[in-house]
């Protein structure tokens, strides 16, 4: 419900409080007294547009601000530069408020009629009486989309995929060719690392070895010639101390066993260590990735995808016959709510006849009419509008094209008559317009047998009389300048 209303620097309002009650409020005092414009108050704080032509004379700015269960405190500042408004102090767009308003208020003043002749809202009123049947339509139209949605999704998905698939196909075999192992980049790198260090090593005890086989070969040399001198020249000249050869013989025979074992190890060539390592470099650079791990990694993943984009029509085939399976049986319930809502219509339509000639009209037409569309929704394909005519001789139309602001309050009446939804506000202008004796009497029976909160402005002492909650309007003149002033 809405709980108060305060207005103040707006029109001829300087300053109201009002308080509602949770059932019939009615709103009553003589003409131009400023009852409209309490609800065009109301219908700004939910949604309707406002102008700066509103705001009181010799004022900057008017403020309006109402409490509706379920919503919060809304509050409208209508400035003449810029209009803002607010939920419980947080900015909020106007669309934002609508929908937070929507299915809460139904609002029937002057010039807010819009609601009633739309499709939706008679859609929504014969509905509530096809709530089986509009729960199987939801359901298989939930199914139904989610479906298509997947075809969709996977249609792109693969035509992306088949760009991409001679470059997928080129990375797995330049991949393949390169035979990787896990963690061979890290093992490479040590490998070049230890080796690189080991051939040094070599080279030195080659050279040593070399030294040491010339330093022994010299020996040799002259200890040949110094036999053949003493031989030749009978000269006593004898080495006793072979020490100096045994050391360099004992020397060569240790570099020949760490030669020896350092060469057993060495059996790769690091120039081809060398030639790998680049080309893993050259692949990871082309590829994005910093591991041999993450490049058997991504091969796996684009493998994957190859043969996702090879079993792709067969998985679109059984998505198909799904998506027929799913569109039949929405038909065939979306008939059924069909039937039933044209069923509904026609009853209901006898029942509004009943009560808007109980609310003072004196002819009556309305002819429920049913149009298919093409395109599925979670409503269905088919929509009730009601054709309705308040004149003998002519053919019932569309409501917008006959139905004026005072005949659209009495229909949202005699259409809550029926459906009795207690949950909606409801405020209504002038319902009673052209009414008088037994009508009034009728009108104000029904405003009271309706358990919805009802903010309604009124002429009618009948009407006035059953409010649970009576605000009369009335105007002052203060300092000069016209004000609206309330009395309960």
């Amino acid at each position: 419900m809405i709980k108060y209303l305060k207005i103040k620097n707006f029109s001829i309002i300087k300053d109201l409080d009002i308080k509602f009650d949770s059932g019939l409020n009615v709103i009553y005092g003589e003409s131009g007294s400023g009852k409209s414009l309490i609800l065009t108050a109301l219908g700004i704080l939910c949604g309707s547009n406002s102008s700066s032509n509103l705001i009181r004379e010799g004022e900057e700015k008017a403020i309006l601000e109402c409490e509706i269960d379920g919503v919060g405190t809304i509050q409208k500042i209508i400035a003449k530069n810029k209009s803002t408004q607010n939920i419980d102090g947080e900015n909020i767009t106007i669309s934002r408020l609508k929908e937070l308003i929507d299915g809460k208020i139904e609002n029937h003043s002057q010039g807010e009629q819009e609601e009633i002749y739309t499709k939706k809202y008679q859609n929504d009123f014969v509905d509530q009486f096809c709530q089986s049947e509009l729960n199987q339509v939801k359901e298989k139209f939930k199914l139904w989309k989610s479906i298509k949605e997947t075809i969709e999704n996977l249609l792109s998905a693969i035509d992306e995929k088949r760009k991409r698939r001679d470059m997928y196909e080129f990375y797995i075999n330049e991949i393949d060719l390169l035979s990787l192992k896990p963690g061979e980049d890290v093992s490479l790198e040590a490998r070049i690392k230890k080796y690189s260090s080991k051939e040094l090593i070599i080279n030195e005890l080659r050279e040593i070895r070399s030294k040491l086989e010339t330093s022994m070969a010299d020996i040799d040399i002259a200890s040949r010639k110094q036999e053949t001198l003493n031989t030749k020249f009978s000269i006593e000249f004898k080495i006793e101390d072979n020490s100096i050869l045994e050391f360099l013989e004992s020397w060569k025979a240790q570099v020949d066993d760490q030669l020896s074992s350092y060469e057993e190890e060495y059996e790769e060539d690091l120039d081809s260590l060398n030639f790998r390592l680049y080309e893993f470099q050259k692949l990871k650079k082309k590829l994005g990735k910093n591991s041999a791990d993450e490049i058997l990694e991504y091969r796996e993943q684009i493998e994957k995808e190859l043969q996702e984009i090879d079993n792709f029509d067969e998985e679109l085939n059984k998505l198909n016959i799904d998506l027929k399976a799913a569109k039949d049986d929405y038909i065939l319930v979306d008939e059924k709510l069909s039937t039933r809502r044209l069923q509904e219509a026609s009853r209901l339509t006898e029942e509004l006849k009943l009560n808007l000639l109980n609310l003072g009209f004196t002819h009556v037409d309305i002819v429920p009419k049913i149009k298919t569309k093409t395109e599925f929704s979670s409503q269905g394909r088919s929509e009730i509008e009601f054709f309705i005519s308040f004149n003998v001789g002519f053919e019932p139309k569309e409501m917008r094209k006959i139905v004026s602001g005072g005949e659209a309050s009495r229909l949202a009446l005699a259409m809550k008559l029926i459906s009795n939804s207690s949950d909606v506000i409801m405020i209504l202008d002038e319902v009673d317009t052209g009414l008088s004796g037994k009508s009034v009497q009728a009108m104000a029976q029904t405003l009271t047998q309706l358990k919805n909160q009802i903010i309604c402005v009124t002429h009618s002492k009948e009407i006035i009389d059953k409010g649970v909650s009576r605000i009369e309007t009335y105007k002052e003149n203060i300092d000069g300048m016209a004000e609206t002033r309330i009395r309960n």
